[in-house]
């Protein structure tokens, strides 16, 4: 990791296995999310100072990847194919695992906006969709039922995401 303009020491943040791919950078810089390539694929955490230890958070027999922290750090949306074709889902970063699957008939590539009410994700025919989020009393979050937005259509990904929202 190096500042941007060259300045500064540059530090290394060691890989949780042979193989890993960075997805995000929690908001606060603390946490990075990461994809392990070595079985299926796996989301872990690390810290970004190098100094703490990697922790899994989507350990599973099918592909989890794409992992984005939402804007206030307590939740990750990303894509796991548990259901046999890649889906959008959103769990919480710490406390007991909950899924909850966004995206409806397959879904990839997720996009928080940047004050965390809005989840994006492109679906199957590359038509990008809108899903609200509201938080309960709880802290619980509340996802509405994604929406097409008309928008030119966005290509299949192999990796990573395509595109970004500025709102």
């Amino acid at each position: 990791i190096a500042a941007a303009d060259g300045t500064g020491t540059a530090s290394t943040v060691k890989c949780q296995g042979q193989s890993c791919e960075l997805t995000d950078w929690s908001r606060d810089g603390s946490l990075l999310a990461t994809v392990q390539q070595e079985r299926n694929q796996d989301v872990w955490m690390l810290p970004a100072d190098g100094r703490g230890t990697a922790r899994p958070l989507l350990v599973q027999s099918f592909a989890e990847r794409d992992a984005r922290f939402s804007p206030n750090g307590r939740f990750v949306a990303y894509v796991s194919e548990e259901s046999g074709r890649p889906e959008v889902s959103v769990q919480r970063i710490d406390g007991p695992p909950q899924r909850d699957v966004i995206s409806v008939g397959g879904g990839d590539q997720p996009v928080w906006n940047r004050n965390g009410r809005e989840l994006f994700f492109v679906g199957p025919q590359g038509l990008l969709h809108s899903a609200s989020i509201s938080m309960d009393r709880d802290g619980k979050p509340r996802f509405g039922a994604p929406v097409p937005l008309k928008v030119p259509t966005i290509g299949p990904s192999y990796r990573g995401i395509q595109y970004d929202v500025s709102l």
